[in-house]
């Protein structure tokens, strides 16, 4: 009777573990954010904006998306903004398992521009846009860049550009900064982290050409390897000192001028502030620091930066 009690008890343990064993733990969304900030188009135009999810493998992902005045601008399932008239209006992005979680992008819609008018690209036209499209070939650059339009723009474009067609074409980075990133893009696979060993197309190869020759001719070396979108990226959260004793003087300059950059300064140098101009999410208002609406986190990170600087 008690090996039979025994034997019963055994059962009833091994089918209570087998129905658990086999249970996923939920992951919660914590939170979205849209990139750029801010479009700027011309009637007629469209643009996709890119949203990163955290976490990346969160259960929850479907995002559901609306604009302030269809009349001005119109979004579809996939974040991909059409300007139809002129005038301003907001897309918000937002979680539709969580209505809580959200983020606005600003649209600004302009009139079509005049055929007579200088067609080169402006810095605003060279900007990187980042897609959210699963096959890589569809990635930007999706076309082959011209000596003119490769002069137009800066170090910190050029540099994340190659990155960008590295990682398209599954380059996996040494540096983890940089890896984490594009880990974070649902068109990114690694491959390999031998060039060698990437099946570039001949598109990708001769802008990839075209852009470092660009960078080393101009003093590439000081840049940094994510560019602005990275420090925009950074300077919305706390930073933390183990963080920035990882980073290059350079790179805790780039992020000290972006936490200002972001709260509307306007710099004293002309070649800081055309960097900045050429940033959409950018708007100058003062030269005046203490004008600034620094928040409480900004000023932490600020103190921690300048505390690293050498």
């Amino acid at each position: 009777m008690k090996k039979t009690i025994f034997l019963w008890l055994a059962l009833v343990l091994f089918l209570a573990g087998c129905s658990t064993a086999g249970v996923k733990k939920s992951v919660p969304l914590e939170s979205i954010a849209a990139y750029p900030e801010q479009i700027r188009l011309q009637k007629g135009d469209t643009e996709v904006i890119q949203v990163v999810i955290t976490p990346n493998n969160a259960d929850e992902q479907e995002l559901v998306w609306a604009t302030s005045d269809q009349s001005v601008a119109i979004v579809d399932k996939n974040g991909v903004v059409s300007a139809l008239e002129p005038g301003h209006c907001t897309v918000t992005v937002a979680s539709k398992a969580y209505s809580q979680i959200s983020c606005h992008v600003g649209i600004i819609v302009t009139g079509k521009k005049n055929v007579e008018q200088d067609t080169q690209p402006s810095r605003e036209d060279s900007y990187v846009t980042y897609v959210p499209q699963t096959n890589a070939t569809l990635v930007y650059p999706t076309y082959y860049f011209s000596e003119r339009e490769v002069e137009r723009m800066d170090q910190e474009q050029i540099q994340f550009l190659i990155n960008q067609i590295y990682a398209k074409n599954g380059y996996v980075f040494r540096s983890q900064e940089i890896q984490n990133y594009f880990s974070q893009m649902p068109w990114y696979v690694a491959v390999s982290n031998d060039t060698s060993r990437l099946a570039m197309s001949s598109l990708d190869r001769s802008n990839l050409n075209l852009l470092i020759r660009f960078r080393d001719q101009n003093g590439g070396n000081m840049s940094s390897d994510l560019g602005w979108i990275w420090t925009r990226h950074i300077v919305d959260s706390p930073i933390s000192a183990s963080y920035v004793s990882n980073l290059s003087d350079y790179d805790i300059q780039l992020l000290i001028n972006t936490i200002y950059a972001k709260n509307g300064y306007l710099f004293e140098t002309k070649e800081l502030q055309s960097l900045f101009d050429g940033q959409p999410w950018y708007q100058g208002k003062t030269s005046e620091v203490d004008q600034l609406p620094f928040s409480a986190m900004d000023k932490e990170n600020l103190q921690i930066l300048i505390d690293h600087r050498s």
